[in-house]
């Protein structure tokens, strides 16, 4: 649903994907051998995924399924799920930014939706604004963007302008700056990994 409602920073973008991300507790092979299940009250689907955990969720037919939860075959804690929004057309390793507070936006309706009512409201009092992506009362918050691989450094560009992000000490998080409507959704973030992409 996010998605939809907020489709016009990435109108180009098909779809939003999601990607399971390991953490270094699911070891040296993350995804070998690891099957992921959307389970429910009234849902039972097993999920195709690729090799380096990315899905697709069904329908919305099948999501709506109040009490389904997706279940992994392997220790639970040992990963997240993001959001992954990808205009077409773009070069290996650059980011727009349009893509990114979309992205945002599907991450945060989950987060808000699993929280709750009074833990969402809790929280929006503190962020002084039920929009935490895109916050202009709190542009001191901001909700991390992510890599595939570990960072050496990001930089945002705007024309002729380049500025560079900060990466975090976990080097696949970066913060781009969502929440400054100033920066065009149009705007590129051109991502500098540290080491090159594995061989197929």
């Amino acid at each position: 649903v996010a998605f939809e409602d907020r489709h016009a920073l990435a109108p180009q973008a098909p779809t939003v994907r999601f990607k399971l991300r390991a953490r270094k507790s699911a070891g040296p092979d993350p995804y070998a051998g690891l099957r992921l299940r959307l389970a429910g009250d009234q849902t039972a689907v097993d999920l195709a995924l690729d090799p380096d955990g990315s899905f697709d969720l069904p329908s919305q037919d099948v999501v709506a399924d109040a009490d389904a939860d997706l279940i992994l075959n392997k220790r639970k804690g040992g990963y997240n799920w993001l959001p992954v929004v990808r205009s077409p057309g773009l070069p290996e390793g650059m980011r727009r930014m349009g893509d990114l507070r979309l992205e945002c936006e599907v991450l945060i309706a989950t987060v808000k939706e699993e929280l709750g009512l009074m833990k969402t409201a809790f929280i929006n009092t503190l962020m002084l604004s039920t929009d935490w992506c895109m916050n202009k009362r709190r542009e001191d918050v901001n909700i991390p963007s992510f890599a595939e691989r570990p960072l050496a450094g990001a930089v945002l560009v705007e024309g002729d302008k380049r500025t560079a992000l900060k990466v975090d000490s976990d080097p696949t998080v970066f913060i781009a700056p969502l929440a400054d409507r100033r920066v065009a959704d149009d705007a590129l973030v051109e991502l500098h990994y540290a080491d090159p992409a594995p061989a197929d």
